[in-house]
């Protein structure tokens, strides 16, 4: 190799030589300036990190609150449910307390309707124009004289001997009767403040003797002695329809079928007596029942009630 060459070549090298050198320092102030940097981000980093961890506590606080107030609120549902509870309850008890309250009021309309139709029960005791009167015509005269609502008539289609309010007097029999016609009759009237569901009545004869005997006739009532419905009367065709005593002999029939209250009570003659003429005598009628008393009912609860009555070989 020539000496130029070799020259050339170390001159070469040399360039070469120095060009890390310069490639060094380049290296390093990059280097120095990354440390730099890197410290000025662990400053930044250190910084934001701080806040972020005082909003992670308030994050936490307010979790624990809202935890807290979940807690609450659930204790609210469950006080709310039970006061619902609760409420129901009260509303079916308070809806206990007014269906007992009026239960027991309707008991005791229903004991005191009972009490009232108990003492107001009238019925035949044997003897029904001697002794002891069990009679409604008999508590009604005596109430005639210390109840002003009470009121009670007699009368007659046809005035013959005697009166038509004989029939009222019980104590002894007198001679009294209808003139002898056709559809001959004989009415009571309870008066306006008392009906009568009747179960039973009583007749006297109007005469001495057993002569001119009603023999044949209906029994009918009236609450406006306008409208009269036929009541039917059990008649024994085995017994005599008047029997002892012998002197104004007296007889006593049941009825049957549904009967309602009536005010007003008529004997009605249907055909000949017993001589086989017209006309009615009578000197006594009692009546026998349910006595309902208008001044402690109304028209509607009295026209309720009703008995049903059987002759005794009726099933």
């Amino acid at each position: 190799m020539e000496l130029n060459d070799v020259e050339k070549e170390r001159d070469s090298l040399k360039t070469k030589s120095g060009q890390p050198d310069q490639t060094s320092k380049s290296q390093l102030e990059r280097k120095r300036k990354l440390k730099t940097n890197n410290k000025q981000v662990k400053v930044e980093r250190n910084e934001a990190i701080e806040p972020n961890k005082v909003m992670v506590e308030q994050i936490q606080k307010l979790e624990a609150e809202k935890k807290e107030l979940e807690m609450t609120l659930n204790g609210q549902t469950d006080l709310m449910a039970e006061n619902e509870k609760l409420s129901t309850q009260i509303e079916r008890l308070t809806k206990e307390a007014n269906n007992s309250e009026f239960e027991c009021k309707r008991l005791q309309e229903e004991l005191k309707t009972y009490i009232n139709y108990q003492s107001h029960v009238f019925l035949p005791a044997g003897k029904e124009f001697a002794g002891i009167c069990t009679g409604v015509i008999c508590f009604l005269k005596q109430r005639l004289k210390d109840a002003p609502c009470a009121e009670l008539i007699a009368s007659r289609s046809s005035d013959g001997p005697g009166d038509g309010a004989d029939v009222l007097n019980h104590k002894t029999g007198t001679v009294s009767a209808t003139e002898e016609k056709k559809n001959s009759w004989w009415s009571i009237d309870l008066g306006s403040s008392h009906r009568l569901v009747i179960t039973h009545y009583a007749l006297r004869h109007g005469k001495r003797e057993k002569e001119s005997l009603l023999t044949q006739w209906q029994l009918k009532g009236s609450n406006d002695g306008k409208q009269w419905e036929n009541i039917d009367t059990i008649r024994d065709k085995k017994d005599p329809q008047f029997k002892d005593p012998s002197l104004f002999c007296t007889g006593k029939w049941s009825v049957k079928g549904e009967i309602g209250p009536f005010r007003y009570f008529r004997i009605f003659q249907t055909g000949v007596n017993s001589s086989g003429k017209y006309g009615i005598y009578l000197s006594g009628i009692e009546l026998y029942g349910v006595l309902l008393n208008m001044c402690e009912l109304t028209e509607t609860e009295a026209l309720s009630y009703k008995v049903f009555i059987k002759q005794p070989n009726e099933k």
